[in-house]
C-alpha cells in the first residue's frame, strides 16, 4: 500500500453476498508550522490516491475526518477539494455540520453512480470528542439484474444483391417522379418498405450484465477450479485445503488484475487518436454511467416545442444582430469593389461527384435515415441515379424538402456544474 505524507488511510475490502465494498477510512491532521502540512500537499496526495482506488472494482466507500470546511462552499480549499471530488466522479453526502464549532469536517463519499448510503444521522457531540458520530445505512442486498425490452434489426443478415435488386425492381428506380416533394417521399416510403421487408423489426427481453470485455476464458477456467477447491475445503475442513484455496484465490485475482490492465492499455494505444473513444474508456475506468438528463416537464411535446421556440427565436436574433451590422456598415466609406462573375446558379451535380461524396463520408445513421449508410453504401448503383436527381432538383429550386428539415435534438449541458432546467435552456448544447 502506498504511505501518504499529509494523511493516513486504513483499506477493507467486505464482500456480502455477492458484492464487493471497498471502505476506507481517512484522517487528515490539521496543517500546522510544526507538521510543515498545506492543503496544496492534501490535494495533489489524495488525488494520486483516488487514481489508484477510483478505478477499482466494487462499490467505493470514502469515509473519515478531511479537516475541509466543506459547508464553506466559497472557501478556495473547499471549492478546490469537491472539484476533485467531482472529476473522479465521487459525491459527498454530508449535509451538515460535524464538528462542535459549527464545520463540516466529517464526509461520506461514495461515487455518483452507487446508491449505497442511505439514512445520514448526526448524532450530537459528547465531552469524549469535538467530532460528532455520524451513522448512515450501507445497502449490503446485491441488487437485481435490470431486465428491459430492446428494439432491433438483423442488418447483417442483409444480402445486399438481393436488396439491390428489389430498389430496381420498385417504383422508385423505375417510374421515378420529377417533383421534388413527390421524389424525397417514394424515396422514403420504398426504401423503409424494403428495410421491413428483409430486416423487419424484432423486439427481445434483455438482462443487462455488467461488461467485462477483459474476462477471458482462462480467467473463467479458473474460477471454476477455486470454486471446486473452496467445496472441498468446507467440505474436509482441514487447513492444507486451505491454504490451496487461498492461493487458488490469490492467482485468480492476479489473472483479473494482469488482463484488465492489458485490456486497457491496448484500447488505450489502439485509439489514441480517437479522443471519443478515449473519454469512454475514462468514463469506464471512473464507473461513470449516468442516464442522459432531459429538463423537468410535465409533457415531452411541449418538451420539444419549447426547445424549438428556443432556438428558433435564437436564430431569429442573430438575424437581426446582422441586420443592424449591415445597416451600420452602409455609413461606413469602403474602397470600390471593382465588378466582378456574380453566382446566379449552382452548376448540375454529376452521379460521380455525388457517389464520391457518399463514399467518403462516414457510415454514420441516425434513426430519421430510412435505411442504414453502410447499406445504402452496399446498394449505391441503382440508388445513385435518384439520389443525383434530388440534390439537382433542390439546388435548381432553392428548395429543401420537409422530410429533410427534421432532426434529433440530444441536449447536453456546456458545463457539468450548470442547472438543467429550461429557464436555463441557454447553458445547453444542441447536438
Amino acid at each position: 500500500m502506498t504511505t501518504f505524507k499529509s494523511f493516513e488511510y486504513m483499506h477493507h475490502v467486505l464482500d456480502s453476498t455477492g458484492k464487493c465494498f471497498r471502505i476506507i477510512t481517512i484522517y487528515r491532521p490539521p496543517p500546522s508550522k510544526v507538521n510543515k502540512l498545506t492543503v496544496a500537499m492534501f490535494l495533489d496526495e489524495f488525488s494520486t490516491f483516488l487514481e489508484q482506488e477510483s478505478i477499482s472494482a466494487g462499490s467505493l466507500l470514502i469515509v473519515g475526518n478531511f479537516n475541509v470546511h466543506c459547508e464553506n462552499t466559497v472557501d478556495p480549499n473547499s471549492k478546490r477539494f469537491l472539484g476533485l471530488l467531482d472529476s473522479f466522479n465521487l459525491c459527498n453526502h454530508m449535509t451538515e455540520p460535524t464538528h462542535r464549532s459549527g464545520h463540516m469536517l466529517d464526509l461520506v463519499i461514495t461515487r455518483k453512480s452507487d446508491n449505497i448510503v442511505s439514512d445520514i444521522y448526526v448524532a450530537p457531540s459528547d465531552h469524549l470528542s469535538d467530532h460528532s458520530a455520524v451513522h448512515f445505512k450501507l445497502a449490503l442486498a446485491k441488487p437485481y439484474l435490470l431486465k428491459k425490452k430492446i428494439v432491433y434489426r438483423k442488418i447483417k443478415n442483409i444480402d445486399s444483391s438481393t436488396f439491390q435488386k428489389d430498389i430496381t425492381e420498385s417504383s422508385l428506380v423505375k417510374t421515378t417522379p420529377c417533383n421534388l416533394h413527390a421524389l424525397v417521399t417514394m424515396y422514403d416510403h420504398v426504401l423503409r418498405e424494403l428495410l421491413d421487408k428483409h430486416a423487419p423489426i424484432k423486439e427481445l427481453e434483455v438482462t443487462e450484465r455488467p461488461s467485462a470485455p477483459y474476462y477471458t476464458d482462462a480467467i473463467r477456467d479458473e474460477k471454476r477450479k477455486k470454486r471446486k477447491l473452496e467445496r472441498q475445503w468446507r467440505r474436509t475442513k482441514l487447513t492444507v485445503h486451505k491454504e490451496i484455496f487461498l492461493e487458488q484465490c490469490k492467482h485468480v485475482t492476479s489473472m483479473l488484475t494482469d488482463s484488465k490492465q492489458a485490456y486497457y492499455e491496448n484500447t488505450i494505444q489502439e485509439n489514441s487518436k480517437d479522443q471519443k473513444a478515449l473519454f469512454k474508456v475514462v468514463d469506464k475506468l471512473l464507473h461513470k454511467n449516468e442516464e442522459p438528463k432531459l429538463p423537468t416537464h410535465t409533457s415531452l411535446h411541449e418538451l420539444c416545442e419549447s426547445f424549438a421556440d428556443f432556438f428558433v427565436n435564437k436564430i431569429t436574433k442573430i438575424r437581426l444582430d446582422l441586420s443592424s451590422i449591415r445597416s451600420c456598415a452602409q455609413h461606413i466609406p469602403s474602397k470600390q469593389v471593382p465588378n466582378c462573375n456574380k453566382l446566379i446558379e449552382f452548376a448540375p451535380s454529376t452521379e460521380e461527384d455525388v457517389q464520391k461524396i457518399i463514399m467518403k463520408s462516414p457510415s454514420k445513421s441516425c434513426i430519421l435515415d430510412p435505411i442504414p449508410t453502410e447499406l445504402l453504401k452496399a446498394c449505391i448503383g441503382p440508388l445513385l441515379p435518384v439520389i443525383t436527381l434530388i440534390v439537382n432538383l433542390s439546388l435548381s429550386t432553392a428548395t429543401m424538402p420537409d422530410n429533410m428539415k427534421e432532426a434529433i435534438l440530444s441536449p447536453l449541458l456546456k458545463k457539468f456544474n450548470l442547472d438543467f432546467e429550461l429557464q436555463k435552456t441557454s447553458d445547453l448544447f444542441p447536438i
